[in-house]
């Protein structure tokens, strides 16, 4: 009996700091910002629109991979999606001020599309961009909406996060599995 009581306290003094590291842990959430994109057509008709998703990402710093959730072209000529899943190469920079032509650069093996701080543009459905074209094109920030709210608790409730739900989901587990351990054995001998 005292073995018992001796491994049952050990092992919560062992479960104690894992339950408080992980209510610590913060949500991990990466808001998605949309970028609409607007090209004067040289070769279409009238303009050429686009909607650029990218996830984490600060407006001035350089577009990576990590970025990249979607990109998604229309014109009277062409459309087509450039998805995450595509594993684009991608690179440039959305300027902090808005609308503005912007250095942007989304490839796949199939589809393509440039832009240029000077206001040049391209797309392509090949690595050769020759699709659309234009001398102009503006870059313009649309929020996406904010996450969803969390659910209000009843009144006098307290609000219990996601690391400290995973927390007490895993201690009850465990602790079901230590009284199963203390039945069983207690049942078999």
């Amino acid at each position: 009996m005292h073995r018992e009581t001796y491994v049952t306290r050990t092992f919560f003094k062992q479960l104690i700091p894992l339950f408080l590291f992980a209510s610590s842990l913060p949500a991990v959430y990466a808001p998605r910002t949309t970028f609409y994109f607007t090209g004067t057509c040289s070769d279409c008709t009238g303009t050429g629109t686009g909607q650029l998703v990218l996830q984490g990402y600060t407006q001035g710093s350089t577009i990576n991979p990590y970025n990249f959730v979607s990109f998604t072209y229309s014109s009277n000529l062409v459309n087509f999606t450039i998805a995450q899943s595509d594993s684009p190469t991608v690179g440039g920079m959305i300027p902090a001020g808005l609308p503005a032509a912007a250095n942007v650069s989304i490839m796949t093996a199939t589809n393509t599309v440039f832009t240029r701080s000077n206001g040049y543009w391209c797309t392509g459905l090949t690595q050769a961009c020759a699709a659309d074209n234009g001398s102009s094109h503006t870059w313009s920030l649309t929020a996406a909406p904010p996450p969803p709210a969390p659910v209000t608790p009843a009144a006098g409730a307290p609000a219990v996060s996601e690391p400290v739900m995973f927390s007490l989901a895993l201690g009850i587990a465990a602790l079901g599995a230590l009284l199963l351990k203390r039945h069983q054995a207690r049942h078999s001998a």
